[in-house]
């Protein structure tokens, strides 16, 4: 008999292995895993046991059979306690051991749900404790316990597909085991959850093949976030359904009558997906209530640039070594604060006579963004000019003419490093690269504010504000994180509305440079 391993393990007590063999009838089990078969002796023999291996390998089993075993061989009642990490496995384990063994008038399996700092009371079925509900706890994701047969060989074939190079979607000559596995057992997780709360058969081909996938991710997803989960985590998981149907349509494309096509439908809900849920991650990330521990609130950044300003008028009849620094602060700071740092690139690529233009008629500048190397985004968003706020028309002169520029040699205007003590002139032919531009910025932050905040961090600051109750303009909120999200599909989309952008971001402007005024 194939059980024949499986008795053979538990003991030669007849009444054991009429028991045991009727119980794996039921489970439908027949030949004991690798698993099983290193587990078991010991755990039937009452030995302390470690045991790790992949989902669906048969891990329950391998404890829940013993322990079943022992109570036949006493003859009396056995007792023993599995702790789960979540309630979605207990569940779980509990369906299962009833289908080994059914519930009796001498025996049952008991769920209880054990109290947590912060999470759901005790008791059975986690009843109310003390007369009252507990805050409900982080819920796991579900996971397939039970794979049959035609599903586990999917999961094989889909673990070889993936280690090929040819089906990697990223650098590297290989998918590492650990990226299928970690695949398989997110594509285990949906199919849990499908099958436990949408009766769905778990089967690869028929989830993640269906034209239906996405409102099944969809659903999943809104579960997963119930549970807390982040945006981040979320598009972790559609990462690894797109492997996952992207194998369903390339062994469907493999069994396919020659010059047929197979549909892609899938696949790209799954990436269409992917890329909205990670614009969602990228705002939960800037405006979560964890700020980086080097972190400035927009108030703090303008109290910076004043303070900055108000050095720079009290000591710039001195001059000596220390002038130049502090006139650089003083530009520096009033430039990222009036023109609001939502284009990355414009303040560090600054160049005379190309971006930043002077306007005769008024004695002021012009930001020009226009050429297509203005900024990171220039090519997407297209041309665009604005007059640069009076604020910093005069500091900017007056850098101008401390570091010797001319709009003829198109220079580039931030740049600081060779004036110190009179030494040698800086190179203002080529701009700061991003990371020594990025420490510049901080260096200036800790002399005026004593936080080196990033220029990206700089960013979240400004964008933090206007989303928040200090600024009043609820239309400007609601455009805002368009307006400041920079993407090639959001600028090819059909809803893209170029006009709008530049409205919003004219409307940015002039939010910042009203609040700025109030910190002179």
């Amino acid at each position: 008999m194939t059980e024949d391993a499986f008795l053979c393990m538990l003991g030669g007590h007849p009444h054991v292995q009429v028991s045991a063999a009727s119980a794996l009838e039921r489970a439908g089990v027949e030949t004991p895993s690798i698993a099983q078969r290193a587990a078991m002796p010991a755990i039937a023999r009452g030995e302390n046991v470690a045991m790790q291996s992949h989902t669906g390998s048969g891990k329950t089993l391998a404890y829940v059979l013993p322990l079943l075993a022992t109570r036949l061989k006493r003859g009396v009642p056995c007792q023993a306690l599995v702790v789960c990490p979540s309630r979605d496995v207990a569940t779980q384990l509990r369906a299962g051991v009833d289908r080994l063994w059914p519930p009796q008038p001498t025996s049952a399996v008991q769920l209880v749900l054990g109290a947590t700092e912060g999470g759901v009371g005790g008791g059975s079925e986690g009843q109310l404790q003390g007369g009252r509900a507990k805050k409900k706890t982080r819920v796991a994701p579900y996971t397939l316990m039970d794979i049959p047969p035609a599903l586990q060989r999917e999961l094989d074939s889909f673990a070889e597909w993936r280690l090929k190079p040819i089906n990697r979607e990223r650098d590297g000559v290989s998918v590492e085991p650990a990226t299928a596995a970690g695949n398989r057992a997110d594509a285990l997780r949906l199919l849990g959850w499908l099958k436990s709360e949408k009766n769905i058969a778990p089967s690869l081909g028929g989830v993640f093949g269906s034209e239906r996938l996405d409102q099944a991710v969809q659903a999943f997803v809104e579960h997963l976030r119930a549970c807390g989960r982040t945006y981040a985590t979320c598009a972790g998981y559609i990462r690894s359904f797109i492997a996952v149907a992207r194998f369903v349509h390339a062994a469907r494309v493999a069994r396919a009558p020659r010059g047929s096509v197979v549909s892609t439908a899938a696949v790209d809900a799954m990436r269409r997906a992917h890329r909205q849920i990670m614009q969602q991650a990228r705002l939960e990330q800037k405006f979560s209530a964890a700020k980086p521990k080097a972190w400035l609130d927009w108030p703090a950044v303008l109290t910076a640039r004043a303070r900055a300003v108000s050095q720079y008028e009290l000591r710039k009849e001195e001059g000596g070594p220390g002038a130049r620094a502090r006139l650089f602060d003083a530009a520096l700071l009033t430039w990222l604060t009036v023109v609001p740092p939502d284009r990355v690139g414009v303040a560090r690529k600054l160049q005379l006579g190309v971006t930043l233009k002077p306007t005769a008629a008024t004695g002021g500048f012009e930001l020009d963004l226009r050429t297509p190397d203005a900024h990171k985004t220039a090519a997407l968003f297209g041309p665009s000019t604005s007059p640069v706020p009076a604020a910093a028309c005069a500091l900017l002169r007056a850098w101008l003419a401390e570091a010797g520029l001319a709009a003829a040699a198109e220079p580039y205007v931030f740049v600081l490093g060779g004036g110190r003590g009179g030494g040698a002139a800086v190179d203002h032919s080529e701009p700061l690269g991003a990371s020594r531009w990025t420490e510049a910025v901080k260096a200036v932050l800790k002399r005026q504010a004593g936080v080196p905040l990033a220029p990206k961090d700089l960013r979240s600051s400004f964008i933090t504000f206007l989303l928040s109750e200090a600024n009043p303009d609820e239309a400007l909120k609601k455009a805002v994180a368009h307006a400041m999200r920079h993407s090639p599909a959001q600028q090819g989309s059909a809803a893209y509305d170029k006009e709008a952008a530049e409205r919003a971001w004219a409307s940015a402007v002039r939010v910042a440079g009203a609040v700025a005024a109030r910190f002179a």
